[in-house]
């Protein structure tokens, strides 16, 4: 393998050599098959053939790797990703994940039946579920040459199977890692956001009285559970969060609060409205929160700074 996990294979596919990479494909695999053949353990061969037949969905394969139970399903692909000239990022996954990602459901299946993990999060805190919801990038058509892709995600059919498959595991998951959590744990954090999003406000509440999760864990959005209820208009699941302590002026990714998520979703095409009653009721607690958090922001001030600023900013916009 070369630095950062990219192989002659990788290459020769991001040059657009193609009669290299049949060569090298019959090889690997040969390589692959031999190494998993003679190995009684988990080894950085087994695994990067664990990874690539996942990649390529040779369930086949893969499954025929899975049921000898020598492979470490968990492992990682490290990656490094970069945009343009000055933004990299290292990209953390396992096979699940690639899976989901990819839209491959019966390597999916296989992994799962294999007992990998559901609530394993990636590097930007994802599991295979946002994975396959989200879709991947299709090739950018006449762009530019070295298979540019689109800033669109796209969700093809084997992403939609891979949801299918794992909406009601994922269910089971999310309560067996809150049931058995002592403390704070990507898991938890994950299954909170999911019941503030979603709006079960039982499953919500319970978790929040338990008093183990962190309540401003965040996405790969930066938004945390009260972003979430907002933007999708549960005001029962805002009340609790507000309730249980939640920032109201926690900002996202692109440096909007609870508040105006809900406001910014009145104008999104794909949005359903929501009914009156509901969004008013969003509003008011969260005007209500707002003005509090400004209130003791002011209070406890001694001079100018950022959240007396804001402070004065949202006394001038509410009137």
């Amino acid at each position: 393998m070369a630095e950062h996990g990219r192989s002659a294979l990788d290459v020769a596919i991001e040059l657009g050599h193609d009669d290299v990479v049949r060569l090298l494909e019959e090889a690997m695999n040969k390589a692959r098959e031999e190494a998993c053949a003679s190995a009684t353990e988990s080894t950085p061969a087994v695994e990067e053939a664990l990874f690539f037949w996942t990649k390529t969905n040779d369930e086949a394969r893969l499954t025929a790797l899975l049921e000898r139970g020598i492979a470490n399903i968990e492992a990682r692909d490290r990656k490094e990703r970069t945009w343009g000239k000055h933004r990299s990022e290292l990209s953390e996954r396992t096979v699940l994940h690639i899976a989901a990602e990819m839209g491959h459901p019966g390597c999916l299946e296989a992994l799962i039946k294999a007992g990998s993990n559901l609530m394993a999060p990636t590097e930007d805190n994802s599991t295979a579920m946002d994975l396959a919801e989200r879709g991947t990038k299709p090739p950018r058509r006449g762009g530019r040459k070295k298979g540019g892709r689109t800033s669109e995600y796209e969700q093809s059919e084997g992403h939609k199977s891979c949801v299918a498959l794992l909406e009601g595991l994922m269910e089971n998951a999310r309560e067996d890692a809150c049931a058995s959590a002592t403390e704070s744990t990507p898991a938890v954090e994950e299954a909170l956001r999911f019941y503030a999003k979603v709006g079960d406000k039982a499953r919500l509440t319970a978790l929040l009285e338990r008093g183990i999760a962190n309540i401003e864990a965040r996405d790969r959005k930066e938004r945390t559970g009260l972003h979430l209820a907002a933007s999708e208009g549960h005001p029962e699941c805002l009340e609790a969060l507000i309730k249980a302590g939640s920032d109201v002026m926690a900002e996202d990714c692109s440096g909007k609060t609870a508040m105006e998520l809900l406001a910014k979703r009145k104008g999104k095409k794909k949005a359903p409205s929501l009914p009156q009653e509901v969004s008013l009721a969003c509003v008011t607690l969260l005007e209500d929160a707002t003005k509090k958090a400004h209130e003791e922001a002011c209070a406890s001030a001694t001079e100018s700074t950022p959240a007396v600023e804001e402070a004065l900013r949202f006394y001038a916009n509410v009137g």
